[in-house]
């Protein structure tokens, strides 16, 4: 795994060579509902996340949730990894504010997913 730094601001995109792909990032908040919020009544800032490999978009608007991860249904695309949030104090989903610091933005390296025998 390797961490992907973020800073804690409500949009931001960011170039890196992962994998061997180049890869756009992109990272911003929409008004949303909370995943935890069982009665979805609190609107909430929700994390957005979307990625351009080598020119071609794979995914955009992917809702990120701590420990969930983002290219789980795109993974015949040929992207090589995948990425995921996780919050170090608890298990709640990232809010931008936190970006950085109390969650962390992962690639997961195809090995990653390989050794935790999870599907590519």
């Amino acid at each position: 795994m390797q961490a992907i730094p973020l800073s804690p601001i409500p949009s931001q995109t960011l170039q890196a060579v992962l994998g061997g792909q180049n890869c756009q990032i992109s990272v911003y908040t929409r008004d949303g509902y909370s995943m935890q919020d069982a009665t979805l009544s609190t609107p909430v800032k929700v994390l957005l996340f979307d990625l351009i490999v080598n020119g071609v978009t794979i995914t955009t608007a992917a809702l990120c949730l701590n420990l969930q991860r983002l290219l789980i249904n795109r993974q015949y695309l040929g992207v090589a990894g995948d990425f995921m949030f996780v919050d170090t104090q608890g298990s709640n989903d990232p809010q931008y504010g936190g970006l950085g610091s109390r969650y962390q933005f992962m690639y997961l390296q195809q090995s990653d997913l390989t050794a935790a025998g999870l599907k590519e």
